[in-house]
């Protein structure tokens, strides 16, 4: 029996056209008595993802979201999947204008399967590799962030860490109905074509930088000399 596995692209609206479209990427596979996901339920699942966490969002984003479904069942090494196969419009509550960063400045939301006898390093490959993920979640303000006390240097905060993390826990594993649709946030490596269950979730304190998010500004200030 061959279990759905889709990939969704969750992509936010920015106010200004010329900030791309930030997106991050899901992989979920159906894992209960049935063979197919209920697509409906994911787009509830991953909504309610987002609004746990959408606060700390740049207020650049104009609230508006889209979901894309790809079916990678038949594609787990990466070829092409064709068009999505179901698409969901929804809203989010972004940030106050009051608190703000360059659109560049995101975090990390890492996890990873089962080991098992993989090794981290080998000739000319690294096998641990394939057993984990990550995605950069949309730009983030000033709001989800820290000042370590030690060194002064700038940290995501405990709070926001503390959010996100329970947010995939309670939203995106057991995505809907027990025991015949109950989709899971899985860890995909397209080099082994499979996909395997999380066994450990977590975010690095330090914030990251998506370049390919920030765009050349409009607007240009010059003095003559």
């Amino acid at each position: 029996m061959t279990q759905q596995v889709v990939h969704a692209r969750v992509i936010a609206a920015t106010k200004d056209t010329s900030v791309d479209y930030p997106s991050f990427g899901l992989t979920i596979e159906e894992r209960g008595t049935d063979t197919s996901l209920d697509l409906s339920a994911c787009d509830t699942a991953i909504t309610a993802f987002v609004n746990a966490w959408a606060s700390n969002t740049s207020f650049s984003l104009s609230g508006q979201m889209t979901i894309e479904y790809y079916d990678v069942t038949t594609h787990l090494d990466g070829s092409p999947a064709g068009s999505p196969i179901h698409l969901h419009t929804g809203s989010f509550s972004p940030g106050a204008a009051s608190h703000y960063m360059p659109e560049g400045v995101t975090a990390a939301v890492s996890y990873r399967a089962d080991y098992g006898t993989d090794v981290e390093f080998a000739p000319g490959t690294r096998p641990r590799a394939r057993d984990r993920n990550r995605f950069y979640l949309w730009p983030i303000t000033n709001l989800a962030m820290s000042q370590d006390a030690g060194t002064g240097r700038t940290i995501l905060s405990n709070t926001f860490i503390t959010t996100v993390l329970n947010a995939v826990s309670v939203n995106l594993l057991g995505i809907g109905t027990a025991p015949t649709h109950v989709g899971d946030l899985v860890v995909w490596s397209r080099k082994n074509a499979s996909v395997k269950p999380i066994v450990d979730i977590w975010m690095d304190d330090r914030p990251d930088y998506q370049r390919r998010r920030s765009d050349q500004s409009t607007l240009r200030s010059t003095i003559s000399v």
